[in-house]
Parts: C-alpha cells; structure tokens; sequence
C-alpha cells in the first residue's frame, strides 16, 4: 500500500516495531537497535522522531530515511538486513519473519473490530501465536493500515474495501460474513496468514 504520514510519525512507528524484531538489542535512551551476526553488527538508530539513520561499519552501508512513505521505508530496512545478512540470506527472512505479523481490522465504528483484536491478542497470549491485532474505523484505516502487514475488514465495511485500488487490496480482504458473526478467530487469522503467503 502506498500510504503516507505525518511528519515523523511513520519512522517513530516503525522504530518501535524494529525493536521487537528477532535479536534486537535496544537503549531506549539512545532511541537505538542493534542487530549482529559473526561478521558485522547494524544499528538502526531515531532521530528527533522523525529521522531513521542505519549504519553497519563492516559492510561500509549507510543509509538514512526522513520520508513519510511506507513502500520507501521498507525498502530502506530490507536492504539494511541484506547487507547484515548478505553471506547467510536466509538469515534476513528468519529475522523479519519473526516479528509478529501486524493485522489490522476494520469495522465501520471501531466497535466489533476492537472487540475481534482484543480477543484475537488473547488467544495469541494463550496460544503462542506470531500475531498482533489492532482495529480500526473506517475513518482511521488509511494511516494505520500501512503499518500493518494484513488488513481484514469486516462484513459491514464491504463498501470501503471495494473502494481501495487493486495495490491496496494486495494484503487485504474481506473476513467471511460467517467467521466474523461467530467470532471464530482461528479462522480470521488463518485468513490474515493466507494473505501474508
């Protein structure tokens, strides 16, 4: 999804979700992450909240992002991992994908997509489940759907799903009427990892 932010939000968001990635090391005085393998140790360090600056000495790579796009943004953090990881690729792959897959639900007022995340969360804590669930009005969709990685809408937001553009609806969907009716999460978040495939 090519969405964009405020100033500064966008890298403060995905700062704080680098910090959750597998092997992160983190000074939350210095606003910094460290990632390392045998050969090179990268940071990625926050800037006034609104500057993103990644730097690995050992493979001479640096690079800095103070945008508001998401598509750039990510594009700047998987290069980031390649260079890290360039002589063991999978590595880059078992990092990112152990962080949690971000769904965000929405709904037309908040009211059952809040209800799904929090019981989906539940289930995850209970379960061990790589999800975390956010919600969503119809309203507040555009920003916080490009820091998810799925977006479910439900039933009742059909309409404002039919209206994103075909690259929007890349990892979006619509939840089956029947699921979301009887809150079978199992089934919604087997739908949400589909997508992710």
């Amino acid at each position: 999804m090519n969405m964009t932010f405020g100033e500064g939000s966008l890298a403060q968001a995905i700062f704080d979700q680098a910090r959750e990635l597998n092997g992160a090391l983190t000074s939350r005085e210095m606003q910094a992450v460290w990632f390392h393998n045998e050969e090179a140790v990268g940071m990625i360090r926050l800037w006034e909240n609104t500057i993103v600056e990644m730097d690995i000495p050992e493979r001479c790579f640096w690079t800095h992002f103070d945008g508001n796009d998401a598509i750039v943004f990510y594009d700047h953090i998987h290069a980031f991992f390649e260079a890290l990881y360039r002589n063991s690729p999978q590595d880059v792959q078992q990092v990112l994908d152990h962080a949690p897959m971000k769904l965000l639900i929405i709904c037309t007022t908040g009211i059952t997509s809040s209800l799904a995340a929090a019981h989906i969360n539940e289930l995850a804590r209970q379960h061990g489940w790589n999800v975390e669930a956010d919600w969503s009005t119809i309203e507040q969709a555009r920003w916080k759907a490009a820091l998810a990685d799925v977006v479910l809408y439900a039933p009742q937001a059909a309409a404002a799903f039919q209206g994103l553009s075909q690259d929007e609806k890349r990892h979006c969907a619509l939840i089956r009427p029947l699921d979301f009716a009887t809150m079978n999460m199992p089934a919604i978040v087997r739908q949400a990892q589909l997508l992710m495939a």
